[in-house]
């Protein structure tokens, strides 16, 4: 087991310049970002984070569990796609060394060209998830559904269920799971994190952030297919707009896969189908990069008129 280590890596040996890179790119009238509406300011100043960059932008780390959460900023398009390859692998190297990460997930903006794979992440190794982002515009005018069945039990979660949810997530999502361990504060930092169980068994949790204009992000919504599609799931996400009418906000936009995404409940409930953001993922350990690329070359071989597949 990596012992995480959140010093800032040799590369940026002055702490401040990534910081100052980044103050010089939002001064320009362009640049590239994959999320545009994450706090960059923020991001460059946290502790966690680590680090790859050249002259014309930067490869942003933020540990979150098995996951390394990248975020990226370029000053140009074409430095985009020729640098994003070379130092999403630097990073890897770096992630690799200093944090238990397993596996890179970068969210990424594309209403110009929606569902299509992004030549600068195809060559850094990313490969594309089926993943939706649904929302309801407003959740003060939607009528609550049934009350949830007999043994269904939905609950405000503390950062004593913890492990609980770390090995329910680790259970269910497998290689996509974010746990264990759970990113840091995955509790006590969120808005609001409801449980639901089944005659006292874990089925399910929802992970609510607070976002501007008075909205809510659910950036993780997870329930065992078991169970899937009976009423735990729209027992929690009738829980989540609840809490949001509570704590007045208005939107509500929940991130899932594409399978659960298809549930009835959610146009019950006024959401509908956000379509600009994409989702990638690859391992951070290269050598697994280089046995992927492996598999997929082939060497063809020529006797005669006849070619073969060696």
């Amino acid at each position: 087991m990596v012992i995480p280590d959140y010093s800032r890596h040799q590369s940026d040996r002055a702490p401040g310049l990534v910081r100052e890179l980044h103050r010089t790119l939002g001064d320009q009238a362009l640049r590239y970002r994959n999320l545009d509406d994450a706090d960059y300011d923020a991001l460059v100043e946290e502790r966690r984070v680590i680090v790859a960059h050249s002259a014309d932008g930067y490869v942003l780390g933020l540990p979150a569990g098995r996951q390394l959460r990248v975020y990226y900023e370029f000053g140009d398009l074409d430095a985009a796609r020729d640098q994003l390859g070379r130092l999403v692998t630097d990073l890897a190297v770096v992630a690799l060394a200093r944090t238990d990460c397993e596996t890179m997930v970068l969210d990424y903006n594309d209403s110009g060209h929606r569902h299509l794979m992004h030549p600068a992440l195809q060559g850094a190794a990313f490969e594309e998830l089926e993943w939706s982002l649904l929302r309801c515009r407003d959740i003060r005018d939607v009528e609550p559904l049934s009350t949830p069945r007999e043994g269904v039990l939905v609950r405000d979660a503390t950062a004593a269920d913890g492990e609980t949810i770390a090995r329910f997530d680790a259970a269910v999502r497998g290689a996509d799971a974010i746990a264990p361990p759970l990113p840091v504060g995955f509790v006590e930092e969120a808005a609001w994190v409801g449980l639901v169980e089944v005659e006292g068994e874990l089925v399910g949790f929802l992970r609510v952030v607070v976002t501007g204009k008075r909205g809510l992000f659910a950036d993780e919504f997870v329930v065992d297919p078991a169970r899937w599609p009976q009423d735990v799931g729209a027992a929690l996400i009738s829980a989540a707009i609840e809490w949001g009418r509570q704590a007045r906000r208005r939107v509500l936009t929940v991130s899932l896969s594409t399978d659960l995404s298809t549930a009835p409940f959610f146009k019950t409930l006024g959401f509908y189908r956000v379509q600009e953001r994409l989702r990638y993922r690859r391992p951070v350990d290269q050598a697994e990069i280089e046995r992927r690329r492996a598999e997929k070359s082939s060497t063809y071989f020529k006797v005669g008129k006849i070619w073969g597949k060696w």
